[in-house]
């Protein structure tokens, strides 16, 4: 059965009734499909009739220029070649590789909001399909500088709970991942939007006295309304060739994913055996509280992946946890910034030192 193509009117009419509610069908799914392969006919000639010739003209330039806004909007991927992207400066270099992200693969933003006396600006962004990150700046603070010094000052403010994520087909977004005061990271983007681009609400009414949390704990919020746009392309994931397991007489060590995009390298692994097994039986004892030197022992040399470059210098990650259940193998999560390619170092466990239960992975 041959799937009909919907002409681009078509398709127009039907992403500018989609409801903020909406749940995609098959037929929004090809109409989607068509803006994809959006080609403009030219109009058939007709030389006995130079009048009508001339208004039809204009009336396809209008069609046109009408169909381009609409699919422009609703797939931002459409219009990507008629706007440029501005250029991303006063971010500073830690604050972006802590969230995996460099001036090539940040986007641009300059969407601001006022309330209540305080100015918020998203200043840039990423999504990929791992994830959806903005950095924004309060009052012109939160961007710049030392990160690690930021809140400790009176007009330190930070991003409140009060904040959501929606895009243009009405889908919203939970927050995900290591979050700070003023970097935010969301769930990656979901279909259509991952497929024609996003273009997304940010909505906050709340912000975090950063240097009264001690004092204040949570009455330190300022309450607002703040409303920011901003539009972003998602990057594509690449799965990368998977390493050997590391077999050894406390446990087998198994890479189940490595995956890059952009600059962010997330590496997925497992540990079963009996090393697994005995800190199952530590950790779910009646005793388990006793036995917590023990535990933390047991976690710096087997349940911590390290990351090195070529030359031996440690790769530091965006975060890094695992998961213990009983009964079950060790799953532990590596997330890494790698902005150069070439061969890396991953070292399962701080007590795998022999060079042979070392796995290396090219990063293209």
């Amino acid at each position: 059965m041959t799937t009909p193509t919907l002409s681009p009117g078509e398709v127009d009419r039907r992403l500018a009734s989609l409801a903020a509610s909406v749940v995609l069908g098959a037929d929004d799914s090809r109409a989607l499909t068509s803006l994809l392969t959006f080609r403009v006919e030219h109009p058939r000639i007709k030389r006995r009739q130079p009048l009508r010739l001339a208004a039809g003209l204009a009336l396809a330039v209008l069609v046109i220029g009408i169909g381009n806004l609409a699919a422009a909007y609703y797939a931002p991927t459409y219009g990507q070649a008629l706007a440029a992207t501005p250029v991303l400066g006063g971010v500073a270099d830690p604050l972006l590789h802590g969230f995996g992200l460099t001036e090539q693969n940040a986007v641009a933003f300059s969407s601001r909001a006022t309330s209540n006396g305080h100015t918020i600006r998203l200043v840039t962004g990423y999504a990929d399909g791992l994830r959806t990150v903005m950095l924004l700046e309060i009052d012109g603070r939160g961007l710049a500088g030392n990160p690690k010094q930021y809140g400790l000052h009176p007009g330190d403010y930070g991003i409140g709970e009060g904040v959501s994520l929606t895009d243009q087909f009405g889908h919203s977004y939970k927050q995900s991942g290591v979050n700070g005061p003023t970097g935010l990271q969301f769930e990656p983007l979901g279909w259509p939007a991952s497929k024609v681009g996003a273009r997304l609400t940010m909505h906050v009414t709340g912000l975090t006295e950063q240097w009264l949390i001690d004092s204040k704990g949570p009455n330190a919020v300022l309450a607002g309304d703040w409303t920011l746009n901003a539009t972003l392309l998602p990057a594509s994931v690449r799965e990368l060739p998977l390493p050997a397991p590391v077999r050894t007489a406390d446990g087998t060590f198994t890479v189940t994913m490595v995956r890059r995009t952009g600059s962010e390298l997330q590496i997925r692994w497992t540990l079963r055996g009996p090393i697994n097994d005995r800190y199952d039986g530590l950790a779910y004892s009646k005793s388990a509280e006793s036995n917590r030197t023990e535990l933390q022992q047991l976690e710096r040399r087997y349940f911590s992946a390290s990351f090195f470059d070529a030359s031996g210098q440690p790769v530091y990650g965006i975060d890094s946890g695992g998961e213990w259940d009983n009964g079950k193998p060790f799953m532990g999560t590596l997330n890494l910034t790698v902005t150069q390619p070439g061969r890396y170092r991953l070292q399962l466990a701080n007590a795998l030192t022999s060079p042979d239960d070392q796995r290396w992975i090219a990063v293209p």
